[in-house]
């Protein structure tokens, strides 16, 4: 009689733990597909923070660039021949001079006007003499200076350095009386179109040009902690002070309203 022939069963699996049943140490578990998917969404993310990141800071040095090295609207020079710039400027000092020096009563009041363009005929043509005679040496990469009159402000401007490297620096003055002090802030400070905080750019000002005088401070002054001129008055040389009163800044103009002083008793 034949006996029958019986196979042993393997142990059955869990197919939860992934344990063999009847032994005491459970199988690694295996990586979840899900959780790989989600290491790969977050690589992925980071990825792409860091690609705008590097694309809206080069966009933005890009524009800046762009800024710094665009011409302002206000710089506009003006278009004549050494020869007409010469003969104007020396016509605004005779003009200025005659105005300062009249004989006038003690209480009368009389205004002076300069135009943007006299004034920048002079800044051109007459200021180097000027600046040299009391000792005061401009940065040699400043090789032009402009003003530009509007309401409530005057800016100040300067061509620095040369052909494609060149810059214009501005800085915007709201000029106001404060009992007999003239003041003349600096209200806004520009690299071609950038504007830039006042305060920032005048307390890291180089010292050639915080200082081109011992005696005289110009961030001081920029920063209205120091008055321009105290008090806001021009001494004549007969011993009589012009005493300015009023001074308005219009489209293409300055207006000083004044009154002459007579000299001083001893």
């Amino acid at each position: 009689m034949k006996q029958r022939r019986y196979k042993q069963r393997r142990p059955a699996r869990n197919r939860t733990t992934g344990s063999t049943a009847g032994s005491g140490e459970p199988a690694a578990p295996p990586r979840p597909a899900q959780s790989r998917r989600w290491w790969r969404l977050a690589r992925n993310l980071v990825l792409l923070l860091v690609v705008l990141t590097i694309t809206v800071v080069a966009i933005a040095w890009v524009i800046v660039r762009q800024r710094i090295d665009a011409t302002p609207a206000w710089w506009q020079p003006p278009q004549a021949t050494p020869e007409v710039a010469r003969a104007e400027a020396q016509a605004v000092e005779r003009e200025v001079s005659a105005a300062l020096t009249d004989v006038r009563p003690a209480d009368e009041s009389w205004t002076l006007t300069l135009t943007e363009a006299q004034a920048n005929h002079w800044l051109s043509e007459r200021l180097p003499r000027w600046l040299s005679n009391r000792r005061i040496t401009l940065p040699e990469d400043v090789h032009r200076l402009l003003v530009d009159f509007s309401p409530g402000g005057i800016t100040l401007g300067a061509a620095l350095g040369g052909g494609s490297e060149e810059r214009i620096l501005g800085v915007t003055l709201h000029p106001a009386l404060t009992g007999d002090a003239l003041f003349t802030p600096a209200a806004r400070v520009s690299v071609g179109t950038l504007g830039l905080p006042a305060d920032a750019v005048l307390s890291r000002l180089p010292e050639e040009v915080r200082r081109p005088r011992a005696d005289l401070d110009l961030a001081e002054i920029l920063a209205a902690r120091r008055p321009l001129l105290d008090p806001g008055e021009l001494s004549l040389g007969d011993g009589r002070r012009v005493r300015i009163t009023r001074l308005e800044v219009e489209e293409d103009r300055l207006v000083a309203t004044c009154i002459t002083l007579p000299h001083r008793p001893d």
